[in-house]
């Protein structure tokens, strides 16, 4: 699977979702290739229903997706990877950047 360059998050919720510091470190690994949910929690030394319950929230709001499912002892394993290599929030979800950006650039 090709990751997109970037996403651009469009929704207050998509916002707030990537703000999570757990979900921020999920989706790192995740950008740099696909994990299970077991994978996931066993590098992050967590309760696998925990991160379960981060990867339906990344995956609910577009940031990850099941990029193919493997059948192991009975049990289907998912493998997440997320869509794409950066994240960015659009102008109209932080409406001021490109001021302060200049105010910076100015200073």
């Amino acid at each position: 699977m090709k990751l997109q360059p970037v996403y651009m998050i469009e929704e207050l919720e998509q916002l707030k979702t990537v703000s999570d510091p757990l979900r921020y470190k999920v989706l790192l690994y995740l950008i740099e290739k696909a994990y299970t949910g077991q994978q996931l929690a066993k590098l992050l030394g967590m309760a696998r229903a925990k991160v379960h319950y981060h990867l339906n929230e990344l995956e609910k709001h577009g940031f990850i997706t099941v990029i193919r499912t493997e059948l192991k002892n009975g049990i289907v394993q998912k493998f997440y990877r997320a869509v794409a290599r950066g994240f960015v929030p659009s102008e109209a979800l932080l409406p001021y950047v490109s001021e302060v950006e200049n105010y910076y650039r100015v200073a």
